[in-house]
């Protein structure tokens, strides 16, 4: 035959385009420590998809923020913004206010107690990517510590040796936390 007559044969090309699905989270707080009951911690958590395959069904959690998922992020960097896909390369920015409670500091530590911390973990989670992605933020519990005791009598003047002077000794906590093993004393009771 000649050069463009013969005929060709069907066949099918196979080509595999890895996907590689890929999401980062970074979560900060505006202080590092906190004082006062009802002082207020904000917080920042930046989820990013690292990948090269967009991803569905996005869901970014916070315990101290919401009982549910986190919505309405602020949509940065690449893809439409609009079709609540996280696009590759896509950023999406959500923020919340934590306000610290007498908890927090009666058990020196929230979620565990002791740490002497607030610790704030948030995770994000998609279709193709089911175990949790995380990070957290630590905010230091610095308490207003402060009590105050006062001592009165009843009796207005001693007038004979030996007398019985009844006192009463009262004790205010008027800091921000629990008071621990407080004891008082007094040499002359």
């Amino acid at each position: 035959t000649s050069l463009g007559t013969c005929e060709g044969v069907p066949f099918t090309v196979t080509v595999t385009v890895p996907v590689c699905s890929s999401m980062s989270i970074v979560k900060t707080a505006n202080k590092v420590d906190v004082t006062t009951i009802g002082e207020n911690i904000t917080y920042t958590i930046v989820v990013t998809n690292t990948g090269n395959a967009n991803q569905a069904n996005v869901t970014v959690t916070d315990p101290l923020l919401s009982n549910v998922a986190l919505t309405s992020p602020v949509q940065t960097g690449a893809g439409d913004h609009t079709n609540n896909i996280f696009e590759r390369g896509e950023i999406w920015t959500f923020t919340g206010t934590y306000a610290v409670t007498a908890n927090d500091f009666n058990n020196n530590g929230n979620p565990t107690n002791g740490s002497g911390k607030i610790i704030n973990t948030a995770s994000v989670v998609s279709t193709a990517i089911t175990t949790p992605v995380t990070d957290d933020a630590e905010v230091n519990l610095k308490p207003n510590a402060g009590f105050t005791i006062t001592k009165a009598s009843t009796t207005p003047s001693i007038t004979q040796v030996g007398q019985v002077v009844p006192y009463t000794i009262s004790t205010n906590n008027n800091g921000q936390s629990g008071i621990r093993n407080f004891v008082v004393s007094d040499p002359m009771l």
